[in-house]
């Protein structure tokens, strides 16, 4: 178990994906809880990160405008699901 867990937590210098991430978290019965905080702290401060840039891109198009709400929205959710997560842990 100590193997998988360290396995689980070699979080890199790079920000880990949404697929990586969400394997970690249904993996959530195999870990402690300092690991299940690690891994859900370090995937909102990424979002929180990526929120923070597209809040400051200067919008020109529509069909921009488009995305960039669009993309708001999937973090802005992913962050109350990770809200949500913490709670339950």
């Amino acid at each position: 178990m100590y193997l998988m867990q360290s396995q689980l937590l070699n979080v890199q210098a790079v920000p880990l994906s949404k697929s990586e991430d969400l394997v970690r978290i249904a993996l959530f019965d195999k870990l402690d809880y300092e690991a299940r905080i690690k891994i859900l702290t370090t995937r909102q401060n990424v979002l929180q990160e990526q929120l923070t840039a597209i809040q400051s891109l200067d919008v020109v198009s529509p069909f921009v405008t488009e995305v960039v709400e669009f993309t708001k929205s999937r973090i802005e959710h992913e962050l109350h699901w990770i809200t949500s997560l913490m709670k339950k842990i």
